[in-house]
């Protein structure tokens, strides 16, 4: 079998790393040398997607093509329906096929940590310039006024205020995590604290999935969450950590158990909450009860993305993600998730860890996860570590020291 050319794999990483980057560059463009609009982060986010697939086509798997065919034809069939053609019913879901492919096609552990070190560290060097000079950093990174040159917030309603963050970047109160640091909520190259968050979450997720062989490695990712986490005032991430380290401290083999079921573990929590007496509010558990409400109100027909949903999903994904895609694809996506090989344990924990964090994101928002800029390095790490490839740590090992016993060069 020849070996894979140098080029394709850093080619991989490269596109990894613009996906994490890539508006933060457009932000910068939109402060400092030209107007930004939707339409030329379309073309970015399309022009990065589309150079992933081309790269993870080539010798792809067989999974691959069927859930390209199998995302071909739900489009299609709900096109014909509704007389709509919806592109975010297939960017959405062509993020994560392609960037687990791109993982798979090119990946193993080596790759997955030189994509996670070198991302980690442009986000630490811009959270620290946003952190430790925010006006130097507006001056670069005017991020309120790139959401209004998008539409994503009102431009009338900003123009009163007096950060050049986005709305949520502070805190109305004292922060979750240490109040010390100020209300400030630092968002690095992700522009918006929410989707720091989610990073810091996905780095410790890649931590708690490696073996005793890799614990330098597992300590310095775990660091670059917390620091991430901390000074995003992440209150999902911080809640979802608890359930990592609870799920890490299971048998592997109950881990492949409950995968499955973790959607419906999500669903169920947000109907318990809508049927409560909680009100409305920005809180955890109100908005859990919002995202529960929407759900309950949803008619059969958007249950399988075959009529317009009227009601606001920003804060609830899996309304969202049945809306957008019907419920048959959601469960073959799913069912695709849970059959994907992982053939060690370190695949394995990471596997379902990320199979916990999908199904909790999914109950408080609308379509981070398929934001390009945290899930291209989440999904690519994910098809890194299980790619064929990979082998466990401890077999590495194990072959490391028969060769040795034999005399062979180490």
């Amino acid at each position: 079998m020849s070996r894979t050319p140098t080029l394709a794999p850093n080619l991989a990483i490269a596109l990894v790393i613009a996906a994490a980057t890539y508006t933060a560059v457009l932000c910068f463009l939109n402060t400092r040398v030209i107007g930004i609009s939707n339409v030329h982060v379309a073309v970015a986010d399309g022009a990065i997607l589309l150079a992933a697939s081309a790269l993870a086509a080539h010798r792809a798997a067989r999974w691959f093509w069927t859930l390209l065919a199998a995302l071909t034809a739900n489009v299609l069939l709900l096109s014909l329906v509704t007389g709509e053609f919806d592109a975010k019913a297939v960017r959405d879901p062509l993020v994560l096929i392609t960037f687990v492919a791109l993982g798979w096609r090119y990946g193993g552990f080596e790759r997955a940590r030189s994509a996670f070190f070198i991302v980690s560290a442009i986000v630490l060097v811009f959270a620290a310039f946003e952190y430790l000079t925010p006006d130097t950093y507006t001056t670069f990174f005017n991020v309120i006024r790139f959401y209004a040159a998008r539409g994503i917030v009102d431009a009338e309603a900003i123009r009163n205020l007096d950060s050049q963050f986005f709305l949520s970047g502070a805190r109305d109160g004292e922060r979750m995590l240490a109040p010390f640091l100020g209300a400030h909520r630092v968002s690095s190259i992700f522009l918006e604290p929410v989707s720091m968050g989610n990073f810091g979450a996905l780095a410790l997720i890649f931590a708690l999935s490696l073996e005793g062989a890799h614990w330098r490695t597992a300590l310095a990712i775990g660091a670059v969450a917390l620091i991430t986490i901390v000074l995003a005032d992440a209150r999902f991430a911080s809640m979802a950590a608890i359930l990592f380290v609870v799920v890490r401290l299971l048998p592997v083999h109950w881990m492949r158990i409950g995968l499955p079921m973790l959607p419906l573990v999500g669903i169920a929590l947000l109907i318990g909450f809508a049927l409560s007496d909680v009100g409305r509010g920005d809180d955890m558990p109100t908005r859990l009860a919002g995202a529960g409400r929407v759900l309950m109100d949803m008619s059969p027909p958007a249950f399988f993305g075959l009529s317009s949903y009227e009601i606001a999903t920003v804060d609830s994904g899996y309304a969202y993600a049945f809306s957008a895609l019907g419920l048959p694809f959601c469960i073959a996506l799913w069912t695709a998730f849970v059959l994907l090989p992982a053939p060690n344990v370190e695949a394995q924990r990471y596997k379902m860890l990320l199979g916990v964090y999908i199904a909790a994101l999914l109950c408080i928002s609308g379509t981070s996860l398929f934001a390009l800029k945290t899930a291209g390095l989440g999904f690519f790490i994910l098809g890194a570590l299980a790619a064929p490839r990979t082998a466990p740590a401890r077999f590495a090992r194990r072959a490391l020291a028969r060769r040795s016993a034999e005399g062979a060069p180490a």
